[in-house]
């Protein structure tokens, strides 16, 4: 996720074909816990976990 964060600013997360979360990586880093990894946050995000 570091080369994502590096070129890109903007995050759109897809499931079932329909967008569930979009927005910033700063965004998605205050989401969650502070001990949850980018890549974790990413997957609960996508299977509709907030």
């Amino acid at each position: 996720m570091s080369t994502a964060n590096r070129l890109t600013d903007g995050i759109i997360i897809l499931s079932s074909g329909k967008i569930s979360w979009s927005g910033t990586f700063a965004e998605i880093n205050k989401e969650g816990d502070s001990g949850e990894t980018l890549e974790t946050r990413i997957a609960r995000l996508m299977n509709g976990e907030k």
